[in-house]
């Protein structure tokens, strides 16, 4: 279980927050299917303008779009690699029907988040762990009380609560080894571990909406916060983030 967020690191958050976040756009979804298999683009008549959450969650809200494209799109717009792409586009046999589900707010944030770790759990989720399956809950669920949990939002948790067990994540092994050659630790990349619960999940995100209370912000501005933006100039709070995990909670990561 996700401790109480401790008030001394929310105010921290809120401090390195005060400036201007740029949106993330990701890739444009045309390319990116297309660079899966040819024609894939075409086929589902794919933007080749990049999306913003704002316009992504409305492609998903339009009926007479395609699940399939919808997918398409959210992997594009958060840069999931081809290869994991091409795995998890093979198998959409299996989770097509989820996400039509949630699509139609058949399942809470529970319950889709559980049939998606039960898929992984049965190997027939390939190329898509809890941060790009969070994904798409984040946008396919018209609640839209569902949020995305990665490396980023997950280590920020752990600040911001003073633990570094849950969100549970393991090491990326090769930014792992990039990290330790350059004696770089923040370029060390983290993954959420498919250990993760439902009832993990689901104490992330009254987290986000703990948080979004003490600071007067809707959830979905303070996910977007918690991420937070990197580059060679990281947001002060990206900045933070990287640098105080890795001095303060290193040992908890075997």
């Amino acid at each position: 279980m996700i401790p109480p967020l401790i008030p001394s690191e929310i105010i921290r958050f809120q401090s390195l927050n005060v400036g201007k976040l740029s949106a993330w756009v990701g890739v444009d979804p045309y390319s990116w299917a297309e660079s899966l298999e040819a024609g894939l683009g075409n086929r589902f008549g794919l933007s080749s303008t990049p999306f913003t959450r704002s316009s992504l969650r409305a492609v998903w809200a339009n009926s007479t779009i395609p699940t399939e494209a919808c997918f398409l799109s959210t992997m594009a717009w958060g840069g999931m690699q081809r290869g994991n792409g091409r795995r998890a586009w093979a198998a959409r046999e299996n989770w097509l029907p989820v996400c039509q589900d949630l699509r139609a707010g058949r399942h809470s944030r529970s319950t889709g988040y559980a049939a998606f770790s039960a898929l992984r759990a049965d190997g027939r989720l390939p190329g898509m762990g809890p941060a790009y399956f969070t994904k798409l809950l984040f946008f396919a669920d018209p609640k839209a009380d569902a949020y995305i949990l990665d490396q980023w939002t997950a280590r920020s948790i752990h600040l911001l609560t003073g633990q570094g067990q849950y969100p549970g994540v393991r090491k990326d092994q090769a930014t792992a080894k990039k990290a330790a050659l350059l004696g770089a630790p923040t370029k060390m990349r983290l993954i959420v571990d498919d250990s993760v619960s439902f009832s993990d999940y689901l104490d992330y995100c009254l987290r986000v909406e703990e948080l979004g209370l003490a600071l007067n912000m809707h959830p979905h501005a303070v996910e977007e916060r918690l991420f937070s933006a990197g580059g060679r100039h990281p947001h002060p709070w990206r900045a933070y983030v990287m640098s105080a995990w890795n001095h303060s909670t290193p040992s908890l990561y075997p």
